[in-house]
């Protein structure tokens, strides 16, 4: 049977705004020409990635009269990039009669609407952090419940826990159940704020699997994991090694997989900080302690509400004030409001009250700042 021409597409496998990475695959159909793998250079906005290359066998079938050459699998990883942007990657090679071919492909990893709501950490603890659960996921996993059309941004619960640990009891010193409900995952977000300079270690305690992710200041761009429950364990078993293997084996850091690293925090400064957990069936749990010295044992208590504060704001629902503004071609501008006028040289503040009644006309050069009304 006749050979065909030399095929190849190239793909991408983007990641999620908790793992913001991509694998890069280029594919490639040996024909009348074949490839010259020492020439693939897969590239991110013009860089080039280090790839790795499998190869796969001819084949022929003799009943269509087709013959298809050997197939080439070249894959390489972006490594962390930028959630919300547009990135272009390209596949260059060549065959063995010298021809060049590069196939490009755009891809953009998208924001999660929670993670973009620019929520700034109070000065001080607010004595909460935000839960939230998700039901239905399935498995066990992380990558399920990252996977789930529910998560991040439609949980089917949201409340305020009063301390670092979920489903709980209410009463800090009272451990929750061990076995609350099934297939569900779990997600609480929200900043810490340590009571003093120094080096604190982390623990978590989950039934099933769980991660927890600290940030280097008080944004979410800047998390990094820093735990894992990578099968499960009892209700506050912080200390046990059943199901964990070590990490960093050999060094001064070796531990546990739910054992942080020390890592060195300022008082006065907020720290984003993220748990998850997804729940298969039977026992169900997530707590985060902390400790500065001594090694956490099992039946501590998760980190207190006085050092956290919630990712979210909940409460009642108020309806926006209304804000008109109308151009009355005369020099003039008529403004209608509800509530409280307030006035910014920017969209970001200072605001500052406006002494006026609703309906005010002012001249139009006195518009050129940034309006809104407000509920005091």
């Amino acid at each position: 049977p006749a050979v065909p021409a030399l095929s190849a597409s190239v793909s991408v496998a983007a990641g999620n705004s908790m793992d913001p990475k991509a694998t890069v695959t280029l594919n490639v159909t040996d024909g009348a020409t074949t490839l010259d793998a020492a020439s693939v250079v897969i590239s991110l906005g013009g860089t080039a990635l280090d790839s790795t290359a499998s190869e796969g066998a001819w084949s022929k079938q003799f009943s269509s009269v087709t013959q298809s050459g050997k197939t080439h699998s070249i894959s390489a990883g972006t490594g962390a990039i930028e959630a919300g942007t547009e990135y272009t990657v390209s596949a260059t090679f060549k065959d063995s009669a010298g021809e060049t071919t590069t196939h490009e492909a755009t891809f953009t990893i998208p924001v999660w609407a929670i993670y973009a709501l620019g929520t700034k950490a109070p000065a001080t603890a607010a004595g909460s952090i935000t839960a939230r659960e998700y039901e239905g996921v399935g498995g066990t996993s992380i990558g399920a419940m990252l996977g789930h059309a529910s998560f991040p941004d439609s949980p089917s619960l949201e409340e305020d826990a009063g301390y670092f640990e979920w489903p709980q009891s209410g009463d800090i010193d009272v451990k929750p159940e061990g076995n609350v409900k099934d297939n569900y995952a779990v997600h609480m977000i929200g900043f810490l704020h340590p009571p003093a300079t120094g080096d604190y270690q982390f623990a978590i305690a989950a039934d099933d699997n769980a991660q927890l992710w600290l940030s280097t200041d008080e944004s979410p761009a800047n998390r990094q994991l820093i735990a894992t429950e990578p099968q499960w364990n009892g209700v506050r078993a912080f200390a046990v090694g059943d199901r964990r293997g070590t990490v960093d084996s050999g060094t001064a850091d070796e531990r546990f997989e739910n054992l942080s690293k020390f890592i060195t925090l300022e008082a006065g400064k907020a720290y984003y900080i993220e748990g998850l957990m997804n729940e298969g069936g039977g026992g169900d749990n997530y707590a985060v302690a902390w400790t500065t010295a001594d090694p956490i044992p099992n039946d501590a208590l998760p980190i207190s509400g006085e050092y956290l504060s919630p990712w979210i704001i909940l409460g009642e629902p108020t309806d926006t004030p209304a804000l008109s503004v109308v151009n009355n071609g005369d020099g003039t501008v008529t403004i209608t409001f509800e509530g409280t006028l307030q006035a910014a040289p920017t969209v970001n503040g200072p605001w500052e009250n406006v002494d006026a009644p609703s309906p005010l006309t002012i001249p139009a050069d006195q518009a050129q700042q940034y309006g809104r009304a407000v509920t005091e």
